[in-house]
């Protein structure tokens, strides 16, 4: 047995709170090695602390400057200068798959401190990483090293949520950050990969304290249960809010962003139900990208969601945001803006993503003049590479058409279209669209419709179509004029904001003013204008 193979195996047989000291042990006995320490990132990713110091008493190391500071952010071994020295002192970075967990020192004898010898200790310090991650379902001993102050219990209970900090893939890297660290309320980022594909969620929950966790408690593991069951991505955003509706009626909501990214292609499903925020990085210019907000979860009963298509394409940066960084206000009132996220988006380009989050809310610090927020914020920065292999180049058609979901500076032209229509709670005037479809007696609700209208959902899924007030999208077909039905259309506009008519008894010359932009015509004389008779169903063009 080589050495490197009985450091590892004395690792994985020691007890989950002693695997420091079987290092110790095994180091030293096969590589010489002395004055082994471990040091762990605090919440924060500001400080280092040494495992086994009593909590919130030991003296830390910053993880930005000095020996220990630089093979963190590096990510690198780092071994100082030590001219005429027979010790060298080497600084390795213990990591996870990209998540950055703290830096393993060590001493050798000069001589024995070779290339090879590093890159074995390079992957003993990452074995170790592993072991750390697996021995924390069992021991609070890494828990509470990496403390640099008492968690709030709210904070305790979105910490123990997140999947890790970081990712790394062929495909893509990806690093998130929650602040204030110590005690945050109801922010949240959740992640889950497959061989194909990469489902990204980021939560902006409603409240504060313990009221919040629980509520961004409720709707994650909603999330994980119907993700876990094979459901899609509007299904996922359906289960989620049915649930926190049936527990909460309406009285409080969540804010989610759901991607589902597919590796191979670049494609993404999207579904913003709600407020955070995304953000692109392409050749170097950044935007914000636009979405079509729909109703957080909760709100409403029944509510739809429908999924848009967006592209990556290798190279961008995408970076998603919680509304706690718009609302960051310097002392002398001003808002932190699009400009000025775009400026530190722009200036943080040559950083890995697990290090960008921390550096915008660094510069968020400085802005509002004080270290302490007003409210939680939360920043995901993930950058995509792609799979290796033939694909439509950044200006092909093919991906002018996918990218269906552009900037917000773009054309109306490059903007998704919405189904038929008006609703509700939208973010940049944009308005996301459904309609309840109320059957007629008498007839199939499944054909309830003419044939230019096709509904958006599915035969099948947690709302099938058996329901007689069945609650769908319906998608208007843009190429023959609509007919009468027999379908009577209320506007979830008139339910929600309580309007007087609804908005589907409206006579062919509005609709015609309304989709072509044309001017709205008065009726001939002594022809009466047309009308819908009180009937609530949109009459057909003669």
């Amino acid at each position: 047995m080589d050495r490197f193979t009985a450091v590892e195996r004395a690792l994985r047989n020691a007890p989950p709170h002693d695997l420091l000291a079987a290092a110790r042990e095994a180091l030293g006995r096969h590589y010489s090695a002395t004055a082994i320490e471990l040091l762990m990132a605090d919440y924060g990713m500001n400080t280092l602390h040494p495992l086994g110091a009593p909590p919130y008493t030991s003296e830390t190391v910053s993880a930005h400057t000095g020996a220990p500071g630089r093979a963190f952010g590096s990510q690198q071994p780092y071994i100082p200068d030590a001219v005429g020295s027979e010790v060298a002192t080497l600084h390795l970075p213990v990591t996870v798959r990209g998540d950055r967990m703290g830096v393993l020192i060590l001493c050798l004898p000069a001589e024995e401190c070779s290339d090879e010898v590093v890159a074995e200790l390079r992957e003993i310090s990452e074995i170790l990483g592993h072991e750390i991650v697996v021995a924390e379902r069992d021991t609070d001993v890494y828990l509470q090293a990496r403390r640099a102050e008492r968690l709030t219990l709210a904070a305790e209970m979105q910490w123990q949520l997140l999947p890790g900090r970081a990712l790394s893939r062929p495909e893509f890297d990806l690093g998130a950050q929650l602040e204030p660290a110590y005690a945050i309320h109801g922010d949240n980022f959740d992640w889950s990969t497959s061989a194909d594909h990469l489902t990204l969620t980021v939560t902006n929950g409603m409240g504060e304290g313990i009221e919040a966790a629980l509520l961004t408690n409720l709707s994650v593991n909603a999330l994980r249960n119907a993700r876990r069951a094979g459901l899609d991505l509007q299904d996922q955003a359906y289960m989620a809010d049915q649930a926190l509706y049936g527990q909460h009626g309406g009285r409080f909501h969540v804010s989610v962003l759901l991607l589902r990214f597919h590796l191979a292609t670049g494609e993404v499903e999207i579904v913003d139900a709600g407020s955070p925020r995304m953000w692109r990085l392409r050749e170097g210019t950044a935007e914000p990208v636009e979405l079509e907000a729909q109703l957080p979860l909760g709100m409403f009963e029944d509510t739809v969601y429908a999924v848009q298509p967006f592209k990556v394409l290798p190279g961008d940066r995408l970076l998603f945001v919680s509304d706690g960084v718009y609302d960051v206000s310097s002392p002398v009132g001003e808002r932190y803006g699009d400009k000025a996220l775009a400026r530190a988006l722009t200036s943080t380009r040559l950083l890995p993503p697990s290090q960008v989050p921390r550096a915008i809310l660094g510069e968020l610090a400085g802005y509002r003049g004080r270290p302490q927020s007003d409210d939680d914020a939360m920043i995901l920065c993930l950058d995509w590479h792609g799979r290796p292999g033939p694909g439509p180049g950044p200006g092909s058609e093919a991906d002018g058409e996918a990218d269906t979901a552009g900037p917000a500076q773009g054309s109306a032209s490059s903007r998704p279209r919405a189904a038929a229509g008006k609703v509700s709670l939208s973010r940049n005037r944009r308005v996301h669209t459904t309609t309840r479809a109320v059957p007629v007696p008498g007839r199939n609700p499944r054909n309830a419709c003419c044939p230019q209208v096709a509904p958006a959902w599915k035969s099948t899924g947690p709302r099938g179509p058996s329901s007689r007030n069945q609650v769908t999208v319906w998608v208007r077909s843009p190429r023959r004029p609509r007919r009468s039905t027999g379908v009577r259309t209320v506007s979830s506009a008139a339910a929600v904001t309580g309007s007087g008519a609804p908005a589907g008894r409206r006579c062919n010359s509005s609709r015609r003013s309304r989709e072509t932009g044309s001017p709205r015509t008065a009726p001939a004389a002594g022809k009466p204008p047309m009308s819908s008779g009180g009937t609530g169903v949109t009459p057909s063009r003669p």
